[in-house]
């Protein structure tokens, strides 16, 4: 009995095949084609209905294969950053919109601040929690005590007290 593991290896060579099913049994590996075949050099068969067909056709330019190693870089770096920026301005817009709607500038301000502490405590919290000791040496160190410092710089600026400025005009003064 064959057990399905259903990746597309886009690894060309292996008995001709671009893109395949690895069928595994205690036999071993068997090679399924799964949409392409390769003829003979460059020339390629198309053994798939036309949804296959698109899909293989993204593969090569969806995993990077185009390029040198600075286009993969990029790619990785770029590919980080999207969920990074998401959250960010995801949080920015969210501050926003309760700061408009509390319409009360020091309470939003205090309140803002605690979340950005508890977040940062939270997160410090969770990596000690699943890495233990590794979470306290090296770079990670270096890491958790700045986001540790900055939850504690936002905690004391929420608990400082603070007024309102009042605006101090000199009208009719020579």
């Amino acid at each position: 009995m064959f057990g399905w593991i259903g990746l597309a290896l886009g690894v060309a060579g292996v008995a001709g095949l671009y893109s395949s099913w690895r069928k595994l049994s205690l036999s071993g590996p068997q090679v399924v084609a799964a949409g392409w075949l390769m003829v003979a050099a460059s020339l390629w068969a198309w053994t798939a209905e036309a949804g296959k067909q698109a899909i293989f056709s993204v593969y090569r330019i969806h995993f990077g294969h185009f390029g040198g190693m600075l286009v993969k870089v990029a790619n990785l770096i770029l590919g980080l950053a999207l969920p990074a920026t998401a959250v960010f301005w995801l949080a920015l817009v969210a501050a926003c919109i309760y700061a408009r709607i509390v319409d009360e500038d020091l309470r939003a301000r205090r309140n803002l601040l605690w979340a950005g502490a508890s977040v940062m405590l939270v997160l410090v919290a969770g990596h000690v929690a699943r890495y233990g000791l590794d979470a306290l040496g090296g770079a990670a160190l270096w890491v958790n005590l700045s986001t540790l410092l900055a939850g504690v710089a936002f905690a004391l600026a929420a608990l400082r007290p603070t007024t309102r400025l009042a605006l101090v005009t000199t009208a009719g003064a020579v």
